[in-house]
């Protein structure tokens, strides 16, 4: 069966699209058969694939209130072993539509007070499709764009985890997934081995266990 992961959150600059495009990266790397879907009318992923240099499909499938029925048949005939979703971050029929189909939903969020706010409202969504779908989707809170040298990197995690839902590895604020969107291509792909890719694989590594 198909397995569906939606990386959600309720507001822009979370760094959705850079885990989603790393995220199918690297389990393209390890032999798993992706597609990433952009569900998000702004059109992120699909810009990061235009370079070709990404070895996996991209899909631009805007979902808006619109389009949910067609949409959601265009992604169930999509052909993969796993589908992720870069979802729009709108708290919307749209974005209850992308978890409507989601056995595992992603949140990054940043270290700031309005992340913290924004993650609650998001994780009210998550918890409402969960009453309607016998316990799907499952949740992965990843920390994203983390300073440990700041007060507040330091104590995200502590935060995320009072929120009652599973914390995954988090991604560091570096320079590299900045560099990985300008060249169309995946920190593991230009920088393989350093600290970026390294991050990415433990994330991926919490996917697949989330996901067994």
């Amino acid at each position: 069966m198909v397995q569906v992961i939606a990386v959600v959150g309720r507001k822009g600059g979370i760094g959705k699209t850079t885990l989603s495009v790393h995220l199918a990266g690297e389990l393209a790397a390890r032999g798993r058969r992706i597609h990433l879907v952009d569900a998000d009318p702004q059109g992120s992923a699909a810009q990061w694939a235009a370079p070709g240099n990404l070895r996996l499909p991209v899909k631009h499938l805007p979902v808006t209130v619109e389009n949910l029925k067609p949409w959601v048949g265009q992604v169930r005939k999509l052909a993969a072993e796993i589908l992720i979703l870069d979802c729009p971050p709108h708290l919307d029929a749209a974005l209850g539509a992308a978890l409507g189909l989601a056995d595992l939903a992603l949140l990054p969020c940043g270290p700031s007070g309005l992340d913290m706010m924004a993650m609650g409202e998001v994780l009210a969504v998550v918890r409402q499709a969960r009453a309607h779908r016998a316990g799907k989707p499952a949740a992965l809170i990843i920390p994203n764009r983390v300073d440990r040298r700041t007060s507040e990197g330091r104590e995200i995690v502590d935060e995320l985890g009072k929120l009652g839902e599973p914390v995954g590895p988090a991604l560091a604020y570096r320079s590299a997934f900045v560099r990985a969107f300008n060249t169309g291509d995946t920190v593991g792909a230009f920088a393989p081995g350093s600290l970026a890719d390294s991050e990415v694989k433990a994330v991926a590594d919490a996917i697949e266990r989330a996901t067994a």
